[in-house]
């Protein structure tokens, strides 16, 4: 979901770019989208540097604007057919964040 950030408050409160707040504020959502979606935060662990930001973030003024995931594989499903499926639904997601200027990279 995009949510509507007052980019002038952010950008005096944090120092950053309102450019490069955005697209903090653009993944943060992304996150959440992807956290709601049981398929995918069962199986998806948040890693790097986004992960140490969002939850040290009040200690260390630093951005982020990327997300790295591991995969935890549950039971016996055949990973190539996982990794399609997860593969699909974060690309549905992403697809809603699209905007010009912006690039959505699934490695």
């Amino acid at each position: 979901m995009k949510r509507k950030y007052d980019m002038d408050a952010l950008t005096l409160q944090y120092g950053f770019s309102a450019k490069e707040i955005e697209k903090v504020c653009r993944i943060s959502d992304l996150l959440e989208d992807i956290s709601a979606v049981k398929f995918l935060s069962d199986r998806l662990s948040l890693y790097g540097g986004t992960a140490l930001t969002f939850i040290y973030s009040p200690e260390i003024l630093r951005l982020s604007i990327d997300l790295n995931f591991n995969y935890r594989h549950l039971d016996n499903a055949d990973w190539g057919e996982i990794r399609k499926e997860i593969d699909k639904r974060l690309k549905e997601r992403a697809r809603f964040y699209g905007s010009p200027g912006y690039v959505t990279y699934l490695v």
